[in-house]
């Protein structure tokens, strides 16, 4: 129960639009476009969880082992999200 409240806490750090619910383990091309646009990197889902708000976040590892919390909109081909 300790993880959970902690990660609870932590305030997403960015967005990321994709076309289903990101599974662990998988790999995604990630492009900062805030403050500015940044040039692609990888990035591996280590979990997905809906905070108590009903967002949908996943902490993701990526390259340089940073560990990047987004918030997840899915948004489906063609669709709103």
């Amino acid at each position: 129960m300790k993880a959970k409240a902690s990660r609870a806490s932590r305030r997403p750090e960015g967005a990321a639009a994709m076309p289903y619910r990101p599974l662990p383990g998988t790999v995604w091309t990630l492009r900062d476009v805030l403050p500015r646009v940044s040039t692609e990197y990888r990035g591996t889902v280590e979990t997905v969880w809906h905070d108590a708000d009903g967002r949908l976040l996943a902490q993701f590892t990526v390259e340089d082992g940073q560990r990047p919390l987004l918030e997840v909109w899915v948004q489906r081909a063609g669709g709103e999200p």
